[in-house]
């Protein structure tokens, strides 16, 4: 899959999240539309974490406009939700896009 496939930004995501949550990331690590990590424009990355809140993946701040659009995302405050560790657990397709990213490698061990 490419990298700025879906698939490949929620799977990124829910890790990043999931090692925040049992404390494995450094402080250089960020989410940050355009970079290596997470190689989308901000818009299309807002949009996939909208996606991520309406399928209770994730929380934080999150500001919608009175139209429903999101506005700005507070990066820093995104959190996974038990839903977001199942899936990221049992997701078949999110499955075969984390056996390829090394940031991966360190949660699978805590599934098993």
């Amino acid at each position: 899959m490419a990298k700025n496939d879906y698939y490949t930004i929620v799977a990124k995501i829910l890790v990043y999240l999931y090692r925040k949550y049992k404390g494995l990331t450094s402080d250089s690590e960020k989410i940050i539309p355009m970079s290596d990590d997470y190689p989308v424009e901000e818009k299309q990355l807002i949009e996939t974490i909208g996606m991520m809140q309406e399928q209770n993946f994730i929380k934080g701040i999150i500001i919608r406009d009175w139209s429903d659009e999101i506005v700005t995302v507070g990066y820093d405050s995104l959190e996974i939700t038990p839903q977001g560790i199942d899936y990221l657990r049992e997701n078949s397709t999110i499955r075969k896009v984390c056996e390829t990213l090394k940031e991966a490698d360190q949660i699978w061990s805590l599934f098993m």
